[in-house]
């Protein structure tokens, strides 16, 4: 699914089943089968500005207009859902903190 942001780029939410989980999530009793992952990801406009060690102002702004959607659409897949929430790094996040 896309959620369409205009100059702000787009909200990527994808569902698949994972078996590649994070370190903290492997060996678990519900996750020995492998489990389902949803990824809420934000896409510039220009995607090749996501390795630029200094994005453009218009870029950045973006960036901050989006993490708002990004955040409102994990916690209802969360809420819906449930599991466990990772960052980009494998780290787990408490929803609250969302």
């Amino acid at each position: 699914m896309l959620v369409e942001l205009g100059v702000d780029g787009m909200v990527a939410v994808e569902a698949a089943e994972e078996q590649d989980l994070p370190p903290l999530l492997q060996g678990l009793p519900w996750t020995a089968q492998g489990a389902v992952a949803y990824r809420v990801r934000w896409e510039p406009l220009l995607i090749e500005e996501l390795e630029l060690e200094k994005p453009s102002f218009e870029h950045r702004v973006a960036r901050t207009r989006s993490a708002p959607v990004v955040q409102v659409i994990a916690r209802a897949i969360h809420a819906a859902v449930g599991g466990e929430i990772a960052d980009e790094a494998d780290f787990l996040i408490d929803p609250a903190d969302l």
